[in-house]
């Protein structure tokens, strides 16, 4: 498939799923976004990881907020990204939501005060996508930044997704990264 190919059909699939994720019902998709959190937690990549790394979930994304207390409840160390200028991240520890602020892309990030979370000492990091492959691959907002992440990241990748965003396969281009695993209210896939 040619790169312009491609990049069309990641961007009519952002369109399509776009749409749908906004029309989902707010009581099914709290649903949902439980039964993932659990699913999460019963994994034992989680259940092992001292360092999590996450994200503040926006939209119509599987709610990270309440991975992110249970996770620090479960006194793992927390960090969620912080974006440079040249779409670029790097992640930053937290204690709580209330060391978040809106920060780029209209996403909480951690405050300039936060201290910087090596990539190397991430166990799990959770990564967000709009649409993710049975085999890992991701679709995420077209920006990059996880793919430029997720190579300096030795741990476990997961993904967050509504059954519903879950798709055989996805286009993909040679700098797109998968995640090691995909979790859904309908069990866990791994690459």
């Amino acid at each position: 498939m040619q790169i312009d190919s491609v990049k069309s059909e990641k961007a009519f699939l952002r369109k399509k799923y776009s749409a749908l994720r906004s029309s989902t019902d707010d009581d099914e998709k709290k649903r949902i976004d439980a039964l993932i959190a659990e699913a999460l937690f019963s994994l034992e990549e989680y259940k092992n990881a001292k360092t999590v790394f996450l994200y503040a979930s926006k939209g119509g994304e599987a709610d990270t907020f309440g991975i992110m207390e249970r996770a620090l409840a479960d006194k793992k160390s927390v960090a969620l990204p912080r974006c440079r200028d040249n779409c670029e991240m790097d992640f930053y520890y937290i204690g709580s939501a209330n060391d978040l602020e809106l920060g780029s892309f209209g996403v909480y990030e951690p405050k300039p005060t936060a201290k910087f979370a090596d990539p190397d000492d991430g166990d799990l990091c959770v990564v967000p996508g709009l649409l993710f492959s049975k085999g890992g691959a991701r679709l995420g907002y077209g920006k990059g930044f996880y793919d430029r992440f997720l190579p300096r990241f030795k741990g476990t990748s997961a993904g967050l997704c509504a059954f519903a965003f879950l798709t055989d396969s996805l286009p993909s281009e040679a700098t797109d990264r998968a995640v090691d695993m995909v979790i859904t209210e309908n069990g866990v896939y791994r690459a």
